[in-house]
């Protein structure tokens, strides 16, 4: 991994004329899937002896200091509310997704309807738990107009994402069939070239987890079946 970390008690990030760089920014971070590749929830991984995957990406996203984080969740999921000790201490607000099934738009709309329509949305799936903070703050102050940002590292596009407030919007309005992906075609797509090669990371099986994970001696908390 080369991204840069966080470390907890840190001062939230601020521009060089002193502004906090993340107050007209929300953070949706998207755990509302069925993880059935992985046989249990994504975002409840151990990333260390004391952290979560969720635990550890909202910390990071905390130092931006921004103006609504907002999580996601399976429904499943909410009984494990009691392991995220960050809610009450990053501000996190849960939302639970009751039908997993109708895929990630669904989750986007729901987390989109409870951030207000004026700010841009960095969109972070919960699978990728090797988020740096100098790579959200690069991201951050991109401009997008009134597409979105997706950073780069040699090409090949990564998370998260920034929606600027009109490109949430088209999300937010997208009716119940349409695919992301062919909604987001509709506005321009800024290519922001960052030099992080773990925004192309995903954890979406236990082999995946054990060849990130495995020299921690964590990966025997993973289940080896879907």
């Amino acid at each position: 991994m080369t991204a840069d970390t966080h470390t907890h008690g840190m001062a939230p990030l601020t521009s060089l004329d002193g502004q906090r760089t993340g107050a007209s920014v929300a953070v949706l971070l998207l755990a509302g899937g069925l993880s059935s590749r992985m046989g249990q929830h994504k975002c409840l991984l151990p990333f260390d002896h004391s952290e979560s995957f969720i635990e550890h990406i909202a910390g990071v996203y905390a130092q931006v200091d921004p103006a609504h984080m907002v999580l996601v969740a399976n429904m499943d999921m909410l009984p494990f509310r009691g392991q995220m000790r960050l809610m009450g201490h990053y501000g996190l607000r849960v939302l639970a997704n009751h039908s997993p099934r109708l895929g990630r738009l669904h989750s986007l709309q729901l987390g989109l309807a409870a951030i207000p329509p004026a700010l841009p949305v960095l969109v972070h799936n919960t699978d990728n738990p090797f988020v740096g903070v100098g790579t959200v703050a690069q991201i951050v102050a991109a401009k997008p107009g009134d597409g979105y940002v997706s950073p780069r590292y040699k090409g090949q596009g990564g998370h998260p994402i920034l929606l600027s407030p009109g490109a949430a919007q088209m999300v937010r309005k997208a009716g119940k069939q349409a695919i992301l992906k062919d909604v987001l075609h509709r506005v321009c797509r800024m290519d922001l070239e960052v030099d992080d090669e773990n925004i192309l990371s995903n954890i979406n099986t236990p082999d995946d987890y054990m060849a990130h994970f495995g020299h921690m001696h964590l990966a025997h908390q993973v289940r080896t079946h879907a």
